[in-house]
Order: C-alpha cells, then structure tokens, then sequence
C-alpha cells in the first residue's frame, strides 16, 4: 500500500489517496484500488485530479486491468456540481446518484465506486444500512457514521485479464 505521490509543486488533494492492490483468497480476481476522503470543499476541483492518481496506478501496476477508485467523494449537494464532467465519465460509476449514502435526514449521494472495467461486476452495488440490519436508533447510527458503507460485488471465478 501506497500514498499517491502528488507532483511536485503540486497540492490537488487535501487528504492523499490510497493505492493498493488486492487478490482474492478464495477464486481468481484481482484489482488495484484507490481509496479517497475528499475534502468538501474542494471535492469539484480533487474528483477531476483522481484521473491523474489513475494514470499513475496503472503506470505502477502495468500488467493490472481492474481498477477501482472509491470513497467518500462529497459527490453531491452543494459541494459537487453533477452536471459537471470528468475524465473519469467514460468509465462505471456503481453507486447510481438517486442512492442516499448518508446517515443523516438528507439525501445525497457523498460516496462512490468507480470502474475502469466492469467485465468482472455482477451488476451488484448499493448500500450497506446497518441501523436497519442492526435496528439502531438514529442516534447510535450516527455515532458510528454519518455514511454508509457502500458495496460492489465482483465475480471471483474467472478473472478475465
């Protein structure tokens, strides 16, 4: 595991992505992934610099073809304009923006999974509600976080690499 190296004389992010590479224990799957917490007030300005933390992790991971960015992204409301684009438009975004990722009495879509091949995704994402799996008042649910987790489901049996 690996903080992304920012440029030098460069600062695009508040809080350093991480890069690690993963293998599946059981079956034959393997990814890179890219793991953020974004700054909200600049979450516009760092999810248009993840293609560069992209092009680096496959610069290191040449012979890898599954990579998977995720985190909270602060994608939403006020902090994101939805409408604006990104290199990172042509690829699989998992967590559909109509999906509440928040704990709070809000709806907004602050957490993401993003795919550069989606050729091993069953098509199975969303969110993890544990108050509800766990019956946690609203309270107890927000001491833990004010996010849910956010899930995808690969297939194992067969890496297509």
């Amino acid at each position: 595991m690996e903080t992304y190296p920012e440029p030098e004389g460069t600062d695009p992010f508040h809080r350093q992505p991480y890069i690690a590479s993963f293998e599946a224990v059981n079956g034959n799957y393997d990814a890179v992934l890219m793991v953020i917490h974004m700054d909200t007030d600049e979450a516009t300005e760092e999810i248009n610099a993840l293609d560069d933390v992209l092009y680096y992790s496959q610069s290191v991971y040449a012979d890898e073809e599954d990579f998977i960015i995720m985190g909270d992204f602060d994608a939403d409301g006020s902090y994101f304009d939805e409408d604006s684009t990104s290199d990172l438009d042509e690829y699989t975004w998992v967590i559909d923006d109509s999906i509440d990722t928040t704990t709070k009495s809000t709806d907004y879509t602050y957490d993401g999974i993003v795919l550069t091949d989606s050729a091993d995704f069953t098509g199975e994402a969303g969110v993890f509600r544990y108050n509800l799996e766990y019956g946690l008042d609203e309270e107890l649910t927000t001491d833990v976080s004010d996010h849910y987790p956010v899930y995808a489901e690969f297939w194992v049996d067969g890496d297509l690499e």
